[in-house]
């Protein structure tokens, strides 16, 4: 079920005029089921893509990276998020986002690294980045997607220009970083 603070979020960005491809991997398909959830979505959702695999990733990419889950990947994903809603924007002057998520998070078995997402939305006119390090072991595997997830939402608002922000349901120990 969609809490209904998403819901009412969702229902905001999906008025503005702004259109997104969005790409998740690792984590972040709440958030594209969410914003598909919303009546409203063809209105703002051109695609969704979730590359889960090396195969997949690298074949959206258009490269192999040196690593998958870092910052530099996930404005490039997002950027050819942009490039792919370029593409498929039947309408002219309209404003575009490439949104993207590149992930690890808590799994079925136990990580050295920490658990962290890095999420990028880029415009034609800006590059907005967020890198959330999750506290470990402190949050099931759906609650760290929640809570990339409305990480995600609150990036693609952030892109459209919208002023409010979800609550991430941040922990003491979690660290956000945010650029433009």
């Amino acid at each position: 079920m969609m809490p209904t603070d998403v819901e009412s979020f969702i229902e905001a960005i999906h008025k503005t005029p702004s259109r997104t491809v969005i790409a998740t991997s690792g984590a972040g398909t709440y958030a594209i089921a969410w914003l598909l959830g919303v009546s409203g979505a063809s209105e703002t959702v051109l695609e969704a893509l979730s590359p889960y695999s090396f195969a997949a990733f690298d074949v959206l990419l258009g490269r192999k990276p040196p690593q998958y889950v870092n910052e530099k990947i996930a404005q490039w994903l997002a950027g050819r998020a942009l490039t792919r809603a370029q593409l498929l924007s039947d309408r002219p002057d309209e404003p575009l986002v490439g949104i993207s998520c590149t992930a690890t998070i808590a799994t079925n078995y136990p990580k050295l690294g920490d658990h962290r997402a890095h999420i990028a939305a880029w415009t034609p006119q800006r590059v907005h980045g967020m890198t959330l390090t999750l506290a470990k072991d402190q949050r099931t595997r759906l609650e760290e997607e929640a809570v990339v997830s409305r990480a995600i939402l609150n990036m693609l608002a952030a892109a459209m220009d919208m002023p409010d922000q979800l609550d991430l349901g941040s922990l003491p120990d979690d660290e956000i970083t945010q650029t433009t």
